[in-house]
């Protein structure tokens, strides 16, 4: 669990810091140190202007830039001293590189070719290859599954007017209709030999483990199995991979606002969200099962990493674009007082997501 963390969080940090360097070393601004890990240093050489560094704490890295602060405006070198469209494009090559990251780990999945499917709709893209069928492994006795008669190899053709290729898509609607509709039927296509049979499922809850802590999941009474594989050509895969990206960042966007919403107004922390201790179960759980799963795992938090890290707070890198436009917009600086004060409010901001997530995956709280 823990290597499988540690070496998800250093390749999409480190990434992302590759993004800065290289955006500073084409703008002509001076990066002083890259590092591997967080201090204490445990070995650095100095190559030109730039230290290249080891630290002790394997976890991610960073990179610091002559002027980041916005210090030595003077010098040609910080990056205080460049024009806003540099700064900017040095602020948000970190994103961009993430996103990058993600398009090339799909793109090579499915010329690979995908048999455990943990991104959604890598089966939908136009061109894309798919055998991949979910169907019935076993049915439970006395549940809702087994009173509407479905049967062992029975294939899952959708669920609530949904096509499904793997299983968790199926586990997903199924949580996310009795989220919206507590007395609310499950409608559920499947084939069996050849015929299209459609029925409806009602849910019972059920204790499941996940991670470390029991959580209550909905169920219809069946376990699942899926087989097959996505594939696509070279061509195919390069436009499905940049289509593919597209399509889950406003999911992404959508859930981290109904996460948010729900912690400030509800203080309710949603089923299903990780803080640093669940995704290095969760990273550890992918590394074990497959370098294409574990591949997708990459890829998926990899763009997670990109979208928090564009919003326009401070510190991040979005709340740093931000100021710079806003500043180009009104003409003049932001105070540094007032910039150190946002930075320091979102620090704290963050500091208490963090714990309270923690504390959700050790369930605390």
């Amino acid at each position: 669990m823990i290597i499988g963390g540690v070496v998800v969080f250093t390749i999409i940090v480190l990434v992302h810091e590759i993004g800065h360097f290289i955006a500073a070393k084409k703008s002509g601004v001076k990066v002083e140190e890259f590092a591997v890990g967080l201090p204490p240093r445990i070995w650095g050489k100095k190559k030109g202007e730039t230290t290249y560094a080891i630290n002790a704490i394997p976890f991610g890295g960073y990179v610091k830039l002559l002027g980041e602060d916005g210090a030595d405006e003077n010098d040609p070198r910080s990056m205080a001293s460049k024009p806003a469209f540099v700064r900017l494009i040095i602020l948000v090559a970190g994103v961009t590189f993430n996103l990058l990251l993600a398009y090339l780990l799909i793109v090579a999945s499915y010329i690979i070719g995908i048999q455990q499917p943990i991104i959604p709709g890598l089966a939908d893209q136009p061109g894309v290859k798919s055998t991949m069928k979910v169907q019935v492994e076993s049915v439970e006795n006395g549940t809702p599954a087994a009173k509407q008669g479905l049967k062992k190899g029975d294939i899952i053709k959708s669920v609530e007017g949904k096509s499904i290729t793997d299983t968790e898509s199926v586990i997903q609607i199924v949580q996310d209709k009795v989220s919206r509709d507590q007395s609310g039927k499950i409608n559920v296509a499947i084939d069996r030999n050849g015929q299209t049979i459609t029925k409806q499922f009602s849910t019972y809850k059920a204790k499941e483990k996940v991670g470390n802590k029991e959580v209550d999941v909905n169920r219809i009474g069946v376990v699942l199995d899926q087989t097959g594989e996505i594939s696509a050509n070279p061509l195919v895969a390069l436009r499905a991979g940049f289509t593919e990206i597209g399509s889950f960042i406003p999911v992404y966007l959508g859930g981290l606002s109904d996460v948010l919403g729900k912690m400030v107004t509800q203080f309710y922390i949603p089923q299903g969200v990780h803080g640093p201790v669940g995704i290095f179960e969760l990273s550890g759980s992918a590394a074990q099962s497959g370098i294409l799963l574990f591949i997708q795992w990459i890829a998926l938090l990899s763009v997670a990493l990109a979208i928090v890290n564009i919003l326009p707070i401070l510190p991040l890198d979005g709340g740093h674009a931000f100021i710079v436009i806003l500043e180009s917009i009104i003409r003049r600086k932001i105070p540094k007082n007032v910039k150190f004060g946002l930075a320091s409010f979102g620090w704290i901001i963050f500091g208490i997501f963090f714990v309270v997530v923690t504390l959700h995956d050790l369930n605390i709280i």
